[in-house]
């Protein structure tokens, strides 16, 4: 597995305390910024931040390019819950959800949509 995100960069074999970290350390004032869990099979799970502990974004992704982009945003507290439960193989979240659509497309152009979703807010 491998967390990516501004706030703490690149991590191979995470740690729950990496991922809390990430959500916690010192950019948590800004909009803008990423996260993203990668699972060893491909299996991703993205999110922007909004503005100050809410309007989390939720992408969630597959190695074939399939993402489903969450209807909802989320607290930093609720997205740090998700990529919690993900961390540890609980996926049963994901059906409590709504999901936009499902689209084919790579993971630069996913981000790309992600961010001008932030800026058009």
């Amino acid at each position: 597995m491998r967390l990516q995100s501004n706030t703490i960069g690149y991590v191979d074999n995470p740690t729950e305390k990496d991922i809390q970290r990430s959500f916690h350390d010192e950019w948590e004032d800004v909009a803008g910024n990423f996260y993203a869990l990668i699972r060893d099979d491909g299996t991703t799970l993205c999110s922007i931040s909004g503005n100050y502990l809410k309007d989390f974004s939720l992408t969630l992704g597959n190695q074939a390019g399939l993402f489903q982009i969450c209807q909802a945003d989320f607290s930093r507290d609720e997205a740090e819950q998700y990529f919690l439960r993900f961390f540890r193989g609980d996926d049963s979240w994901i059906e409590d959800l709504e999901w936009k659509e499902k689209r084919r497309r790579s993971l630069v152009d996913m981000i790309s949509s992600l961010f001008k979703k932030e800026r058009s807010n």
